[in-house]
């Protein structure tokens, strides 16, 4: 009797234990999450058809979801769930009231999704309860899962923002403070991060750098220092400022504005040395201090001259007589020309110094080239060696896509010149007759040069 009670009683136990562990594991089910956990069927199928309609709304970079159900009164909830397609994974989930009502509008942000990447949206729902709702077979219309009742494929493209522009209003130098003055008007300063340029003469060559920059949307101009050439300029001349604005998607903006400053008259000469001696007090200590020796050595050199003695009259008695002109005195012999020719002293010419050799000098003038401000440029050049490119060089072509920043260079050694291409991408050719890389092509008389395919340039040996 006591070995039977002893087995009922574990029996018993074994028994309680497996039903509760079957209770918790329906509770856990009953009360999971319709996201995360399994589903339940409560009631086990619905007509229910649920048509969904998307729109994308660029300025607010979100979907407009129209919703139609057909009979909302098994509808607590909808869920809104986007999916990546490419890689399976749920990237949107949005539980949206839907209050009885037959149609429903929301929407849901595209922030967060890849440019040209394909998106699935589904639609589940839920009952009062929290459970999702099954659809019926019937309207499964190919989808697998029946907790879905309707699906939108679609395609994100990202919105693409316009384009910056910029425009240059005026370029003022301000000779007193020695600075130039851009003003400028901005499309949208709030994405321009950083800017930089450069500054040219009439013939090309760079005067002035302006460095990597950052860009201060809240003002509307920017100064520098005036470049030495433009400061000591003493006649009008046209320059030309370019600059290039860099933007937050990786835009480029380059611009460029020709200006024409007119330079200040130039002061009288009292004036300049005043101004000197006022701008550097050891020049005005140093004159000083000349002015001073030079009295000074002066004062002991007069102090140094012998002083003249009066002339003593001859005594009474020991004066002589000396023949007038009309006395008959036969007058001095002159000396002979052999003597006054030998007492001649006849200085030696020095040889004349041989002349200075010519100067080296180069004419280059653009023939053709993209860009019409261009053609027609011609500038002597008399300092080498120099470098052509399209900028960082001596002589810049701009303009022309097919010239490199540096594209070739001319050299002057004993008393020839010689032209050399740098390793350009598109070439150099002399007469269409292509230079290889750091090869040394002689110049003479007058030659045509192409640099890469679109600017024809005519250089002549002067």
């Amino acid at each position: 009797m006591t070995l039977f009670t002893l087995r009922t009683r574990r029996w018993l136990w074994l028994f309680l234990l497996v039903l509760g562990v079957g209770w918790g594991t329906a509770l856990t089910e009953a009360h999971a999450s319709p996201l995360t956990g399994p589903d339940r069927q409560v009631p086990e199928t619905v007509n229910l058809v649920i048509q969904a309609e998307l729109v994308y709304d660029e300025p607010s970079n979100a979907y407009r979801v129209a919703l139609s159900i057909s009979d909302p009164v098994y509808v607590r909830n909808l869920l809104i769930l986007v999916d990546d397609v490419e890689f399976g994974t749920q990237i949107i989930a949005n539980r949206v009231p839907l209050q009885n009502q037959g149609s429903l509008l929301t929407q849901f942000s595209a922030e967060g999704l890849r440019d040209g990447s394909e998106y699935l949206l589904k639609i589940s729902a839920e009952d009062a309860q929290g459970n999702l709702l099954v659809r019926n077979e019937q309207f499964s219309s190919g989808q697998d899962d029946l907790t879905i009742f309707a699906t939108k494929q679609f395609k994100y493209n990202q919105p693409k923002l316009p384009d910056v522009t910029v425009d240059i209003q005026s370029v003022t130098p301000n000779y007193v403070q020695g600075v130039l003055t851009l003003i400028w008007e901005v499309s949208d300063p709030s994405r321009i991060e950083q800017f930089s340029g450069y500054i040219v003469d009439e013939g090309g060559q760079r005067i002035y750098d302006i460095p990597p920059t950052v860009f201060d949307p809240a003002s509307s101009s920017f100064t520098v220092e005036i470049p030495p050439t433009i400061a000591n300029a003493r006649a009008e001349s046209t320059y030309i400022i370019n600059l290039n604005f860099e933007t937050d998607n990786e835009q480029s903006v380059s611009i460029e504005q020709e200006f024409t400053p007119k330079p200040p008259p130039r002061p009288g000469l009292i004036r300049r040395v005043l101004s000197s001696f006022s701008a550097s007090t050891n020049t005005l200590t140093a004159v000083l201090l000349i002015v001073l020796a030079l009295m000074a050595w002066r004062m002991m050199q007069g102090d140094k001259k012998p002083k003249k003695q009066a002339l003593k009259p001859p005594p009474i008695g020991h004066t002589r007589q000396y023949p007038t002109a009309q006395s008959t005195a036969s007058p001095a012999k002159a000396p002979p020309a052999e003597e006054a020719w030998a007492m001649r002293v006849v200085p030696r010419r020095k040889a004349a110094p041989p002349p200075p050799p010519p100067p080296a000098r180069l004419r280059i003038a653009v023939v053709e080239s993209p860009s019409p401000a261009m053609t027609g440029m011609e500038r002597i050049v008399e300092s080498f060696p120099i470098t052509i490119g399209r900028s960082e060089s001596d002589i810049v072509l701009r303009e022309d896509s097919q010239i490199s920043r540096q594209h070739a260079r001319i050299l002057h050694e004993n008393g020839r010149f010689y032209l050399m291409d740098l390793g350009s991408t598109n070439g150099t050719y002399i007469n269409k007759q292509a230079l290889n890389k750091e090869q040394r092509v002689p110049l003479s008389g007058t030659k045509r040069v192409w640099f890469g395919r679109n600017t024809e340039c005519e250089i002549e040996v002067l």
